[in-house]
């Protein structure tokens, strides 16, 4: 069986950690694929898997872990073909080489109040950085942005097995209200124990935590 995992960097190896190679550890039956990257965009995560499901691999199940939303991912260089782009580091875990494919933006970390007009004539990628100032700072967040963001979320949905927020209140101030998303932090239920796997800020899992997960997971999934 082939497991799809998706998702930024709350599913992304992080120093050789993660729940989805934690769950080809305790799977042993299942090969997993785990093509998330941090810092990108629900798009991007559409996008690899639609790459993946077309690509001559058989997927028995995807696992879909939804990203934070007003994400814009960019591609430089980038061609998908598996046998350049992902690392074999377990007999049954695949994940994606370090790179410098995907360039990410996020209006947080942008200066939206200094804008500068666009010019075709800057360097390719300083280029894209102006328009996404642009872009952010065009549009109202609450409409557009939510717009976007419940669409790929209902999408997801219907192509997932199983599809999941990693916080409870992902996505932050969202107008619209997501049905029959599950999080992990609604999974664990347990608010001390929630915290107490976070390695940093960001409430990235640490191994016990990537534990859990896996666990949890395989159960959600029946999976052998």
């Amino acid at each position: 069986m082939n497991i799809l995992c998706l998702g930024c960097s709350w599913t992304a190896d992080n120093n050789n950690i993660s729940w989805p190679s934690e769950l080809a550890k305790i799977c042993p039956n299942i090969t997993v694929y785990n093509l998330a990257w941090p810092g990108t965009s629900l798009l991007y995560s559409i996008y690899m898997m639609e790459k993946i499901l077309n690509s001559g691999i058989l997927i028995d199940k995807v696992i879909f872990q939804i990203t934070s939303d007003a994400r814009l991912t960019l591609y430089k260089n980038f061609e998908f073909n598996l046998e350049n782009i992902l690392d074999k580091t377990s007999f049954n875990y695949f994940r994606l080489k370090e790179n410098d494919y995907f360039w990410t933006v996020q209006p947080g970390l942008l200066n939206l109040k200094k804008l500068e007009p666009l010019n075709s004539n800057l360097p390719k990628w300083k280029y894209l950085e102006n328009f996404a100032k642009i872009y952010y700072s065009a549009l109202d967040q609450t409409t557009q942005f939510d717009v976007e963001f419940k669409v790929q979320c209902e999408y997801v949905k219907n192509k997932a097995d199983f599809c999941f927020f990693h916080g409870r209140q992902s996505p932050i101030d969202s107008t619209f209200k997501l049905k029959n998303i599950d999080s992990i932090q609604a999974l664990i239920d347990n608010e001390d124990l929630w915290k107490s796997f976070w390695i940093d800020d960001g409430k990235h899992f640490g191994l016990e935590g990537c534990q859990w997960q896996a666990q949890k997971i395989k159960e959600v999934l029946n999976l052998k």
